[in-house]
C-alpha cells in the first residue's frame, strides 16, 4: 500500500517545530516521522514526492525561505480543511494528467 499523506501534515510539522535550518533538515524530519517512501497529496488531489514539497509550499506562500536559507511558515499562511476528509484513494498521480485521453460518452 502506498504511503500517501496530505501535504498539510508537513505544515503541522512546521507548526510544531517552527523553523528548519534548510531544505535537507526539513526532509530529514519528514522522513523520520512519515517514512522514507512518503508521498503527498495536495488539496486538488495531485500526488507528488518529497523533492517537490518545498517548491510546492513556497509557490503557494505556505512557507518562506529566509535570507539565511532557513524555512518557516509564512506569517499569513492559512490552511483549508482539505486534510479533514483526506482519502488517499482519491489521489491523481501526475502521470494521469499528461495523457491526452478523450473520453466520449454515447
Amino acid at each position: 500500500m502506498e504511503n500517501i499523506k496530505h501535504i498539510h501534515e508537513v505544515l503541522f510539522i512546521f507548526q510544531e517545530i517552527g523553523k528548519f535550518e534548510n531544505e535537507e533538515s526539513l526532509i530529514k524530519v519528514v522522513k523520520e516521522r512519515l517514512g522514507d517512501d512518503v508521498q503527498f497529496m495536495s488539496c486538488s488531489h495531485v500526488a507528488f514526492g518529497l523533492e517537490e514539497v518545498v517548491p510546492f509550499l513556497l509557490g503557494r506562500s505556505k512557507i518562506i525561505r529566509n535570507d539565511d536559507g532557513s524555512l518557516m511558515l509564512h506569517p499569513s499562511m492559512s490552511m483549508c480543511g482539505g486534510h479533514k476528509n483526506f482519502d488517499p484513494n482519491a489521489v491523481h498521480h501526475d502521470e494521469d494528467h499528461h495523457h491526452g485521453h478523450n473520453h466520449h460518452h454515447e
